[in-house]
């Protein structure tokens, strides 16, 4: 195991290497066309840079002698699975209620914006490839590492969860303050299924789940239909 000292110096190597980086390309994207900040404009070179990011960081873990298994990374089991079925609807949940609670509040024009269709806007074996190592890279790093290396460093579950969650949804500021606070959520949510269940596969199999059917248009639809019942005059 390191020291104290080493595993402050290995996360900011860590840090400095593969969040700082995207973390500046996220904020100087801001105000940018959809098109350039949209992963998907270049999705062999953004595969290529995520799974290059992943093998490095397990190269460092492995590097210092530790079982890959203390990451939460080992066997998936059935229990697993359920639990990906129950984030699936909670990552939902917060989806829909700060996107929509967003617009009936500060975009009060959403009715003249277009209805969601439903369909990836790209070939869909791009999609199917892309997510799942943008979403293990993310996972991985966020998750896994930090979450583990937070905890060694500072002895405490809860600010583990809640600095990475912070990190995470600094990672995304590009989408917007709202985009922001929804991956803060997300990041509370998967980083206490980590510490609940001693595996990260629950929450990688529904932070895949949610980004396709993000992607596919799907909870965007779900969003309209909700505004739409929400803004119904209400029975006398």
């Amino acid at each position: 195991m390191n020291t104290k000292r080493q595993t402050l110096v290995e996360v900011g190597v860590v840090l400095a290497a593969l969040w700082a980086p995207l973390l500046v390309a996220s904020l100087r994207s801001r105000g940018m066309q959809p098109q350039s900040t949209d992963p998907m404009s270049d999705p062999i070179g953004t595969m290529i840079t995520r799974a290059t990011g992943t093998a490095i960081l397990w190269l460092v873990v492995r590097r210092g002698g530790e079982d890959i298994a203390r990451f939460g990374v080992g066997r998936p089991r059935w229990p697993h699975v359920a639990m990906a079925v129950v984030l699936v609807a909670a990552t939902l949940a917060i989806t829909v209620a700060v996107s929509a609670g967003h617009d009936l509040l500060l975009r009060p024009h959403w009715r003249e914006l277009p209805v969601p269709t439903v369909g990836f806007p790209g070939p869909w074996h791009h999609y199917w490839l892309f997510v799942p190592i943008s979403v293990a890279f993310q996972e991985f790093l966020m998750r896994s590492y930090l979450v583990t290396r937070f905890v060694d460093l500072w002895r405490s579950p809860s600010f583990a969860v809640l600095a990475s969650s912070l990190l995470y949804a600094l990672w995304h500021l590009y989408l917007g303050w709202d985009a922001a606070l929804t991956t803060f959520f997300f990041g509370l949510l998967y980083g206490w299924t980590l510490l609940r269940t001693g595996s990260v596969w629950p929450a990688l199999g529904a932070h895949i789940a949610m980004n396709l059917v993000a992607l596919s248009g799907l909870s965007s639809l779900i969003i309209r239909a909700i505004l739409v019942f929400a803004s119904l005059p209400t029975m006398p």
